[in-house]
């Protein structure tokens, strides 16, 4: 399994804001934690802008990190642009529906600071799996693989 970068763009992100969502992740509370690794890092990345993360900040990362899954998190000073984002990406439709979205095929995610939205995203990139009209969405079991990815599980 690959590490997972977990990187926070919140422009006034801090040690203190690193470490408060250390300890938020290291909860077993989600229902998530049996879908996803523990080989993970959460690091700072202030300024970037959720409209250039598929343009700019994914292609730039990947020349160093070619497989590891990406997961952007937004703060509250983001939530404006994140529905922007969401909508242009998926159309209006989608506007205020979700705090996170995972491109599993692209091998990122963005999610808002808050723990359950980070691990339910994580899980979709580290099972490569998506929730379907039929799936729970809150159910990582009854989701579908849909793309095979250096660090996903091995089918059985």
């Amino acid at each position: 399994m690959l590490t997972t970068f977990i990187l926070i763009i919140a422009p006034n992100c801090s040690d203190e804001m690193v470490e408060t969502l250390k300890h938020d992740l290291s909860y077993n509370n989600t229902g998530y934690e049996r879908f996803i690794s523990q080989d993970y890092e959460v690091i700072c990345m202030g300024g970037v802008s959720l409209h250039s993360i598929e343009s700019v900040t994914v292609p730039l990362l990947r020349q160093v990190l070619p497989s590891n899954p990406l997961v952007f998190v937004y703060g509250t000073q983001y939530e404006w642009d994140y529905q922007l984002y969401i909508s242009g990406k998926y159309g209006s439709q989608y506007y205020m529906l979700v705090a996170g979205n995972a491109d599993v095929e692209r091998g990122y995610a963005v999610a808002s600071l808050n723990h359950i939205t980070i691990q339910h995203e994580r899980a979709h990139l580290e099972m490569c799996a998506a929730h379907t009209r039929d799936s729970d969405p809150y159910d990582p079991v009854t989701w579908i693989r849909t793309m095979d990815r250096p660090w996903c599980p091995s089918r059985s």
